[in-house]
């Protein structure tokens, strides 16, 4: 009367992915929080902000590794390093109270500084440890999108693991046709519509018949499925009153 079809199991690559999801939530989220502070930072600069002339107490250099112009493409093994300076400088806030900080700022800046000059300096009042020399907007924006993306993709591969777990929960299940028996009201209710179960009969691999009933369903996808017409579902051959329905 039914056909069998004994399910192969699904390697543990889903478990694998819903292991890992965490981990690279927590990398992506290093990008995402850069960039979400950065922002913060530059909207309380933009709408929090005072401006005064601070001094440049020293000029800091700072070697960094870069790719050098003409380097053989961006698939080269060779690096160069570059030169940056990092400016440090002091200022007095509104309250009249000293304050330091450190900047990296582009070279068109740096060029018209010098250790004991002045140099203008933009403060939080509310809280004048933030400040800067110049304003980057941008880089708050790169961060957030670049995190935002990394999130997406991690989102993406936590799904796929939870759907290839959730397949791999049939394994040891046995696959089969069953008739569809009676179709009867479920007791869920959803926007004043009460959804049916379809009850099944189906006979296991030794001919013994059975009897099951799948999951609530809204009605028009419940009365797709009539009495006498067959249905595809999973059930357990140590215990064949567990099933799972597949249609």
């Amino acid at each position: 009367m039914t056909a069998m079809n004994p399910r192969r199991g699904v390697p543990p690559l889903g478990l694998l992915l819903l292991v890992a999801s965490p981990v690279l939530g927590l990398v992506a989220l290093v990008p995402f929080s850069l960039g979400v502070t950065h922002l913060r930072r530059d909207y309380r600069l933009a709408h929090d902000g005072a401006t005064v002339e601070g001094r440049v107490d020293r000029l800091e250099a700072f070697e960094y590794s870069t790719s050098p112009a003409g380097g053989g493409g961006p698939f080269s093994s060779r690096r160069g390093t570059e030169t940056g300076i990092r400016v440090h400088y002091t200022f007095r806030a509104a309250n009249d109270v000293a304050y330091q900080g450190t900047a990296t700022p582009t070279s068109q800046l740096v060029k018209g500084l010098s250790v004991g000059g002045p140099v203008s300096v933009r403060y939080v009042r509310s809280d004048p440890d933030i400040s800067e020399l110049e304003s980057r907007p941008l880089t708050g924006y790169l961060f957030t999108a670049i995190g935002t993306v990394c999130l997406a993709i991690v989102l993406g591969v936590f799904v796929a693991g939870f759907r290839l777990v959730g397949l791999g929960a049939g394994r040891g299940f046995s696959e089969c046709t069953a008739t569809v028996t009676e179709l009867e009201d479920a007791e869920y209710i959803v926007n004043s519509e009460r959804y049916i179960r379809v009850r099944f009969q189906f006979s296991d691999a030794a001919g013994n018949d059975h009897w099951g009933k799948g999951p609530p369903l809204p009605p028009s996808e419940a009365r797709a499925h009539a009495v006498g017409s067959r249905v595809r579902i999973l059930y357990n051959p140590r215990d064949p009153s567990t099933t799972r329905w597949l249609e």
